[in-house]
């Protein structure tokens, strides 16, 4: 049962619609809400190894402007749960997302952050701070059940669970069930094999699971990998939401959760929950 969530916030016109979603989900369940910003310290730190004062100038300029759009998602996200009637609390940090972000995230049952990734570069945007690499490696160090929802998604009414036999798929479906959350939401689970067969019992498996959980469940089947028909089928169904399990397999999240699944989020405009 969700209890406890982790909200990753940037500035407060991107963050608004993330918030309003994660608020959402914890009043189906009364889950405490923890908001977070963080001032991504990763270009200052480059930036003092750099001979150029104007590279300098401009990290500690990014540092400012960035504390200050945090500070009205601050905002936001404290109206919001006060409506709701939501215990909350909200914290700023500075530093390296990769090393704050999994400390935080063990302390709650679900992540929830943007999908507006873009590549980290120098000098840095001013917005964001999360590439898709950096996604990978936060899945991988632990920041998981983990949401990524882009701003255009304001409600979320479909789920499609993708499951393809492995134990990473299974362990997805089963954490997302075990959120307690969208039970009346319209769900569809799509089974993946090498063969038909394959992909047929899987389906099986899996589809008798899903029903003890939710009140209507439509089931499907393709023959092939997950990575390369998903973004087909996602198009035509149009998911709110997908749920996919990453095996954790020399670099496999990285392929999985690196440009690929950012273009399919970009693509589709829907969300991801991710477990590996």
């Amino acid at each position: 049962m969700l209890r406890s969530v982790l909200l990753y916030m940037e500035e407060a016109k991107r963050a608004a619609p993330v918030i309003q979603l994660a608020v959402s989900l914890a009043r189906e369940t009364e889950a405490r809400v923890r908001g977070m910003t963080l001032v991504d310290t990763r270009a200052l730190d480059e930036a003092l190894d750099s001979e150029s004062a104007m590279y300098v100038s401009m990290a500690h300029t990014h540092t400012a402007v960035s504390e200050h759009t945090h500070s009205g998602a601050r905002a936001e996200l404290s109206r919001a749960c006060l409506h709701a009637s939501l215990n909350f609390d909200v914290r700023g940090f500075c530093g390296n997302p990769l090393e704050i972000l999994p400390t935080e995230a063990r302390f709650h049952d679900l992540v929830v952050a943007s999908a507006e990734i873009f590549e980290r570069q120098f000098p840095a945007t001013l917005y964001s701070t999360l590439s898709p690499d950096d996604i990978s490696e936060l899945v991988k160090r632990g920041v998981q059940p983990l949401m990524l929802l882009p701003s255009s998604v304001t409600e979320i009414r479909r789920v499609l669970l993708i499951y393809d036999g492995s134990e990473a798929a299974g362990r997805a479906i089963r954490s997302y069930f075990n959120l307690g959350v969208l039970r009346g939401a319209d769900h569809r689970l799509l089974s993946f094999g090498r063969k038909e067969s394959e992909a047929k019992a899987s389906l099986s498996e899996m589809a008798d699971y899903c029903l003890s959980h939710c009140r209507s469940l439509e089931t499907g089947y393709a023959v092939g990998r997950p990575s390369r028909r998903l973004a087909a089928y996602a198009a035509k169904w149009q998911p709110d939401l997908v749920v996919l399990g990453i095996e954790r397999k020399r670099g496999l999240v990285t392929r999985l959760m690196g440009r690929a699944t950012i273009d399919l989020l970009k693509t589709l405009n829907c969300g991801m929950l991710v477990q590996a």
